[in-house]
């Protein structure tokens, strides 16, 4: 059986959640529609997303506004959707953000887990 066959889109499997982490610098509508994508297509029942404390991948001389301001930008763009919600986990967390030591953190508590990555870290 694929994952495809053990899911049906438009409903969500009890306990499945998908993590969405980036900087969102800002958060924009990309972020809010692949989450929303792979929401239905996964059949997520939530989608959290993560903001990073401190991404490895980004100099600070970049002008990142501050980790409570991504923070409070993505809770506020993420209010209207029930099925998002935004985690203090990697900001709470001393250091850079590895999706490792998140993924590490979560995968006891959470039965069934999707990544969820924005094509800008690509780039």
């Amino acid at each position: 059986m694929t994952l495809q066959d053990s899911i049906l889109p438009g409903r969500p499997a009890p306990g499945s959640l998908g993590i969405f982490g980036g900087t969102f610098n800002p958060i924009h509508t990309a972020h809010l529609i692949i989450a929303e994508e792979a929401r239905i297509r996964l059949g997520l029942e939530e989608v959290q997303f993560i903001p990073n404390r401190i991404p490895p991948h980004k100099r600070e001389e970049m002008g990142l506004a501050s980790e409570e301001d991504r923070y409070l930008m993505a809770a506020l763009a993420t209010a209207d959707n029930p099925s998002f919600f935004v985690s203090r986990i990697e900001l709470d967390r001393e250091g850079p953000s590895y999706t490792y030591d998140t993924l590490k953190a979560l995968r006891d508590r959470i039965p069934r887990l999707f990544v969820t990555n924005g094509i800008v870290s690509l780039t």
